[in-house]
């Protein structure tokens, strides 16, 4: 991922935008999983995983799918509820 922030930050100029598309597959906090604890060593859960995610925030990247639950999250209640 550091390979990607170089190539991708040497070529941008100070206002252009980023868009990274895709499904990362990566729980990055423990309120992602229903039993973060026995997934510990589960791939998208990993240590690793989780840092070089945080990695990627830390850079100005933002999660979107997490931002827009955030904003939206009643709207995941109810669609788990009816589930």
């Amino acid at each position: 991922m550091v390979n990607m922030k170089n190539k991708l930050f040497g070529k941008i100029k100070i206002n252009d935008f980023i868009f990274r598309c895709g499904d990362l597959n990566v729980s990055h906090q423990s309120i992602d999983l229903a039993n973060p604890k026995t997934n510990t060593k589960t791939a998208g859960f990993t240590k690793e995983e989780r840092e070089d995610f945080s990695k990627i925030l830390a850079d100005g990247f933002i999660d979107s799918c997490k931002s827009f639950l955030h904003h939206h999250h009643h709207f995941l209640q109810e669609f788990i509820q009816s589930i």
